[in-house]
């Protein structure tokens, strides 16, 4: 069968065990004659290979957009077929016919296709390779359903990171910031002490809030939660912006009711909604020896005024990249596809306004999200 290709500059990436290791070279061959682009990533030797190598060497050259496509072959091909769709973003397909070498590209858009040395001859593998790569992708209907392949892999990775999340703990650097306050507060002979801790959304600043409130002592310490005076989510929709910027705070109404609440006056505190995207009432809070300032926006010069002890919280881009696609579709009934739009906002205004702020920082917990935290920086 010859028949036009879908896309004439296609590279493709082929590797194989030691069983598929004779066919692989003929299908290099093969291929290579009609027009194709083919790269060998292995196995190459005489001996006995472990067939997941291979598998997912190629299957990251596919991810990782190196090659158009990939091609292997072992036995059977499913232990290849296994093996490479535990990479994220590989839809690789074990095809023994045309039909579903045809059917793997047109409804599925596979980019990976595997073959079995054992259970076809080398003909049938070079139509049915031949099927595969010059079949189209359909789109239509079937993009939904491929859409949904990622994001039930994005959901499981986020239902792993929730796993480390709840084997963090956070009493020890609780233990160490409420030492630290109660040293400063003892060297600086004041009434009232206060403590911002910024960061990243989602990375653990309200939960080091409570442990520390805890150790602070519930009679000495109280949270202020900077989230109510932020602009409605509609709204920084219309206007392009996440939660992050500048623009979406009400800087004049919380210091002025800040300022108050340091010079010892009960105030009334909006509450934010963050399900339904707005404020959903207020809350009374009592002035206290220690005042826990939480958000991710305590690093900015309104706030930064009022702070007498400056704690900023890091993680890999990784981490925060899961942690906030997973607090967004969990705790704030976002859909996934709305979820990455807010982040792809979130992380422009981040790298514009707050990492910038981290060096104004006296303490930096460096948090590996489920293992451990490291103090990276402390100014006495």
């Amino acid at each position: 069968m010859v028949g036009l290709r879908i896309e004439d500059k296609a590279t493709i990436a082929i590797g194989s065990d030691h069983n598929g290791l004779e066919r692989k070279k003929e299908l290099i061959k093969f291929l290579n004659g009609q027009g194709y682009s083919c790269s060998d990533l292995g196995s190459n030797g005489e001996g006995t290979v472990d067939y997941p190598d291979f598998a997912v060497k190629v299957a990251k050259a596919v991810s990782h957009k190196e090659f158009t496509y990939g091609i292997l072959v072992c036995g059977t091909g499913i232990g290849m077929s296994i093996a490479a769709n535990k990479i994220n973003g590989v839809r690789a397909s074990l095809c023994n016919s045309e039909m579903s070498a045809k059917m793997a590209r047109s409804h599925n858009d596979a980019n990976v296709l595997c073959l079995g040395s054992w259970t076809n001859q080398l003909s049938d593998m070079e139509e049915i390779a031949l099927t595969w790569l010059n079949t189209a992708f359909e789109g239509g209907r079937h993009t939904t359903r491929v859409d949904k392949i990622a994001q039930y892999s994005l959901l499981e990775c986020m239902a792993n990171l929730e796993a480390d999340r709840m084997r963090m703990t956070w009493e020890e650097p609780a233990i160490y910031l409420a030492t630290a306050a109660y040293q400063k507060i003892g060297q600086a002979g004041k009434e009232r002490l206060v403590i911002n801790i910024g960061g990243p959304a989602g990375i653990g600043k309200s939960s080091l809030c409570r442990y520390t409130h805890k150790r602070l002592g519930e009679d000495n310490a109280v949270i202020v939660d900077l989230d109510g005076w932020m602009m409605k989510r509609e709204e920084r929709t219309r206007l392009g912006i996440s939660g992050m910027h500048p623009n979406a705070q009400y800087f004049e109404e919380a210091t002025e009711a800040l300022t108050k609440f340091l010079r010892g006056e009960e105030i009334d505190i909006p509450v934010y909604d963050h399900s339904k995207g707005e404020r959903g009432g207020y809350k009374r809070l009592r002035p206290k020896r220690f005042i826990l300032i939480d958000g991710t926006v305590s690093f900015y010069d309104p706030y930064l005024q009022f702070a007498d002890i400056k704690v900023f919280l890091k993680t890999t881009e990784l981490s925060l990249f899961l942690n906030s696609i997973q607090r967004d579709v969990k705790e704030r009934n976002y859909t996934i596809p709305q979820a990455f739009e807010y982040y792809s906002r979130l992380i422009r205004n981040y790298n514009e306004f707050l990492f910038p702020l981290e060096h104004k920082s006296d303490i930096i917990f460096n948090v590996d999200m489920g293992h451990d935290y490291r103090v990276t920086k402390e100014k006495g």
